[in-house]
C-alpha cells in the first residue's frame, strides 16, 4: 500500500506550504504548522436583468492530519502573515489532508 502522506502530502506541503501559527481553542501553547493557504474572494455576478449578486469563497488552510496531535475544532485560531483567522469548519479528505475553512477574526 502506498503511504499517501509520505509520498504525496508531505512533498506537496513542503513545496507550496507556508509556516503559520496554530492556537487550539481548548487552550495550550500555540505551535507552528505548515499549510497551504488560499485567501477567499468576493466576485460580482450579474443576473439577466443586470442586477448584481455576489459569489464569495471563504479562506482555507490545507494541512496534513499527521501534523496535529488532536482534531481541529471550531474557533481554533490560525495566524497567517500577521492576520488572525478562526476555524469555522474542518473537512478531512480521508487520505490525510484536512481543509480548514476559516473566517477573519474580529
Amino acid at each position: 500500500m502506498i503511504d499517501f502522506d509520505k509520498m504525496v502530502l508531505a512533498p506537496l506541503d513542503k513545496v507550496f506550504g507556508q509556516v503559520v501559527s496554530y492556537q487550539p481553542a481548548a487552550g495550550g501553547e500555540a505551535f507552528p504548522l505548515q499549510g497551504i493557504f488560499t485567501d477567499g474572494f468576493k466576485q460580482p455576478v450579474f443576473d439577466a436583468d443586470g442586477s448584481t449578486k455576489w459569489n464569495t469563497s471563504a479562506p482555507t488552510l490545507g494541512i496534513r492530519a499527521a501534523d496535529l496531535v488532536a482534531a481541529p475544532l471550531k474557533n481554533d485560531a490560525v495566524s497567517i502573515s500577521g492576520k488572525t483567522y478562526l476555524v469555522v469548519d474542518s473537512r478531512p479528505d480521508g487520505v490525510g489532508w484536512i481543509v480548514l475553512v476559516l473566517k477573519v477574526s474580529q
